[in-house]
């Protein structure tokens, strides 16, 4: 998101995904492959999301904390957590100079809870992972880890108290 993305876009010719919600900037070998994700459920099956997790990708913050990452949305949809539901929107895009209507769903949070993820449950699940580096810069932190383990960590934590990673 923001100036990294924007950079991608510009600097190494990239193609930006067509989510209205959660727009990707691609580049690579699987760029055709992710450019096909489906959008109408934003962490569905056939999501970049999915895809991301299917192929194991680095995910990789910068100068952001760990409960800003958005991979954790779709293992929160995976777990089928309680205080998430899937909330219909309706949204435009332009492809080729056209207007395009579409219909999807987004797993949101419940409105009567504090449904904002703890940055330091986070910290603590991931810190023994021989694939989570972390590096601290003062003002701000630096981290990567893979989409399998970010999966499987947060999976197992999950399965031991569905509201994990709110609490």
């Amino acid at each position: 998101m923001g100036e990294l993305s924007n950079f991608f876009l510009k600097e190494y010719k990239s193609q930006r995904s067509l989510d209205p919600i959660f727009s990707h900037a691609i580049i690579g070998n699987l760029r055709k492959t992710l450019l096909n994700s489906k959008i109408q459920v934003c962490f569905g099956n056939q999501s970049i999301f999915k895809k991301l997790h299917d192929y194991n990708f680095k995910i990789f913050g910068f100068c952001s904390p760990l409960n800003s990452m958005t991979f954790l949305h779709y293992i929160e949809k995976e777990m089928k957590v309680k205080y998430r539901y899937n909330k219909n929107f309706e949204s435009t895009f332009i492809k080729k100079g056209k207007k395009n209507k579409i219909k999807l769903k987004y797993f949101v949070g419940k409105k009567n809870i504090d449904y904002n993820l703890k940055n330091y449950k986070l910290e603590k699940a991931f810190k023994n992972s021989s694939n989570f580096l972390f590096n601290n810069f003062g003002n701000f932190y630096c981290w990567t880890i893979n989409a399998y383990d970010c999966f499987e960590i947060i999976k197992k934590e999950i399965l031991k108290k569905n509201n994990f990673l709110i609490i």
